[in-house]
């Protein structure tokens, strides 16, 4: 959602949909996109954009009244993906065990139950090759 709660750029699923008029200005630095929803003599809602944001909503109202909101209504929060991956493995995570399988031991070397594989020996420069059949 946007500031205002109501808008938000891009997303055709809002309250209001896409506008029938838009109008792109610039205020000093500053480029912006204003939405205009609703035609005289029903209330206009005008919502101003900076970039994804929006940072104003203005209403004029049939009677002429003008209420202008520029207060932040609806604070998101930071992103909470990131703290999703602290919280570690979930209680259910997929496994390939079968129910009721015990979990080998935790050994970091060597975390399966198969005996590590011994690696060849390394040939003398200078000696006859090796006889990898006798280790087996």
């Amino acid at each position: 959602m946007s500031k205002s709660g109501r808008f938000k750029k891009g997303v055709s699923g809002n309250p209001k949909g896409r506008p029938p008029k838009r109008v792109r200005e610039r205020d000093g630095e500053t480029d912006y996109e204003e939405w205009i929803y609703g035609t005289p003599p029903q209330d206009v809602d005008f919502v101003r954009f900076e970039g994804d944001q929006v940072i104003r909503v203005e209403t004029m109202k049939v009677g002429g009244e003008k209420i202008v909101r520029v207060d932040k209504e609806v604070d998101l929060g930071a992103p909470t993906l990131a703290k999703k991956k602290d919280e570690g493995r979930p209680a259910n995570a997929p496994t390939l065990r079968r129910p009721g399988e015990e979990m080998p031991e935790s050994n970091p070397a060597n975390p399966s139950k198969i005996p590590p594989i011994a690696s060849p020996p390394v040939p003398d420069p200078g000696g006859t090759a090796p006889n990898y059949s006798s280790q087996l």
